[in-house]
């Protein structure tokens, strides 16, 4: 049981590890060309401020960040789990 709950995790994490390099791609990419483009003072986008820039990527470095953090949690109390069967 706990082999398919390990497995389980790690299919799921799978998963939204490509989930999240989508939504870096989508997201992350557009907003730093759109930024190294303001920065060079490009005629469209004058009258966008800064903040709606940051905003995008503050929020995506926010979320790297809380994934990162609960995979690491999820995977250690996984590992904790598989190896507490084992003590001898």
């Amino acid at each position: 049981m706990d082999c398919l709950k390990s497995c389980c995790i790690n299919s799921i994490k799978c998963c939204t590890d490509k989930l999240l390099q989508v939504a870096n791609c989508v997201i992350g990419i557009p907003s730093i060309g759109a930024i190294v483009a303001k920065s060079y003072k490009i005629s469209g986008l004058r009258e966008v401020s800064w903040a709606m820039l940051i905003a995008p990527l503050s929020t995506l470095v926010l979320l790297n960040v809380l994934y990162y953090l609960c995979c690491r949690r999820l995977l250690k109390s996984g590992d904790a789990e598989l190896n507490q069967g084992s003590i001898v």
